[in-house]
């Protein structure tokens, strides 16, 4: 699963709303009741601030739209430089947890649960 309509490098606005959509029909049904998750992080070493936002969605909606007052409170995306260019420090992903598999007890944990998750994304930066 991937997005279609944003891209590496991309600036989103922190003052708007953001509607992202995603491939139709690459959310699996079967998988966390058919829930994809959209998140984002953002860190600025000026500040020094990083902050992060997750949001899940029915995936056969094909979008989702992430409010302003959420975007509002992400950190306005430093950079860094990797090989001599700058490369923005935010970042949002898409993807799919798989359904949780609860753990046997076993020396002294009391209840375990294991999930994985596979997430597609690009480098961009919250303006």
């Amino acid at each position: 699963m991937q997005f279609a309509n944003l891209k590496a490098g991309q600036a989103i606005p922190r003052n708007a709303d953001l509607t992202v959509t995603w491939t139709p029909g690459t959310a699996d049904p079967t998988l966390n009741n058919g829930q994809v998750t959209i998140g984002g992080f953002s860190d600025n070493p000026a500040g020094p601030q990083y902050t992060f936002f997750e949001c899940t969605a029915p995936g056969a909606a094909n979008q989702f739209t992430i409010p302003a007052w959420v975007l509002a409170t992400m950190a306005p995306t430093g950079s860094t430089t990797v090989s001599g260019n700058p490369f923005p420090l935010g970042f949002m992903y898409i993807g799919q947890y798989t359904n949780p598999v609860q753990l046997p007890p076993t020396r002294g944990l009391d209840l375990g649960i294991l999930t994985t998750v596979l997430f597609n994304g690009y480098g961009l930066s919250f303006e």
